[in-house]
């Protein structure tokens, strides 16, 4: 769409929004990015959200974009808009760019194959992905109303990273059936919430670990399980990578060892203390957790230097 004449040349807002630790975010088709919600109080008091998607909305060979402003707080009113979304250099200079267009705020816009994602991951990844870190600016600039003094706004949205390495123990492992028996640690699941273990045996005397993310407030777990033996040795079992927003609540793994077999080597599996016994399992547990943070500066040649001060706040909008 060509540029209104009537705009100024000079843009009403410009945000610029950093996603750090980029490939974390890259595990699946229609995985969604939402960058922290902008308010702008003295302009309307409007909000404006960018939204990515790591592996493409409609099409997997690009990644997408999606731009939603909210009406006038003030009058309810459409806010008309032009604006441009660029991909930057750890430098600032553009690296692929979407050339103005119109919009009206309300609803979504959509820019659906703004760039090939081998080029971004793999061909072009040291120029597009320095440090890990996908670097967007988003210019806008009125086509209706007054603006009012040019506002610069810095986000950036990153995963944090926690790491606990916890050993679990099940009690009375010998009498273990049918019956869900919980999975024992020594941990403050309010510190660091962790999904939820127990055990069980299944028809064929198999091993049943189910892991459930019922309350689990997480971007993403990974998860490493190993048989702790009564000598200090280890048998390692399988590592899963978990997306607790992808709809699952519970997940179910067979252990490698079935009930009768531990029980007979329950010298080398279970510990005992008068007639109970105990299966101890050691858990890796890495959770990351996706922050937000903003800061704002106000006036014209101001250079992206970022600065954030923390915004709880987030958005959705897909």
């Amino acid at each position: 769409m060509a540029c209104n004449e009537g705009v100024e040349h000079e843009p009403w807002l410009t945000i610029f929004w950093d996603v750090e630790n980029y490939s974390d975010y890259v595990k699946g088709r229609d995985r969604f990015i939402s960058s922290p919600t902008f308010r702008v109080e003295s302009i309307e008091k409007s909000t404006w959200v960018l939204g990515l998607f790591p592996q493409g909305r409609s099409d997997e060979d690009y990644i997408s974009y999606i731009l939603k402003g909210s009406l006038s707080k003030d009058t309810s009113q459409v806010i008309e808009v032009e604006f441009e979304v660029a991909i930057l250099a750890e430098d600032g200079s553009v690296l692929q760019i979407r050339e103005r267009e119109g919009y009206r705020s309300g609803s979504p816009r959509c820019l659906d194959a703004f760039a090939l994602r081998e080029e971004v991951t793999k061909t072009k990844r040291e120029i597009f992905l320095s440090r890990d870190t996908l670097r967007t600016r988003c210019r806008l600039w009125r086509t209706s109303g007054k603006a009012k003094a040019p506002l610069t706004i810095f986000g950036r949205t990153a995963l944090k990273e926690e790491k606990r390495n916890l050993i679990g123990y099940v009690k009375n492992f010998s009498s273990l059936g049918w019956d869900r028996r919980p999975i024992h640690h020594s941990f403050d699941d309010s510190i660091f919430t962790i999904p939820h273990f127990s055990l069980q045996v299944g028809h064929f005397g198999e091993i049943l670990l189910k892991i459930s993310f019922e309350d689990v407030k997480a971007t993403y777990f990974t998860i490493h399980f190993f048989i702790r033996h009564t000598d200090g040795s280890e048998t390692e079992c399988k590592k899963f990578e978990i997306w607790p927003d992808e709809g699952k609540e519970e997940i179910e793994y067979r252990l490698p060892f079935r009930r009768d077999y531990v029980i007979a080597n329950k010298n080398l599996f279970l510990t005992g203390f008068y007639t109970e016994s105990y299966l101890s399992i050691r858990k890796k547990t890495m959770r990351n957790q996706t922050f937000d943070l903003t800061s704002k500066l106000r006036g014209s040649n101001v250079h992206p230097i970022f600065v954030s001060y923390p915004n709880t706040s987030s958005n959705t909008f897909c």
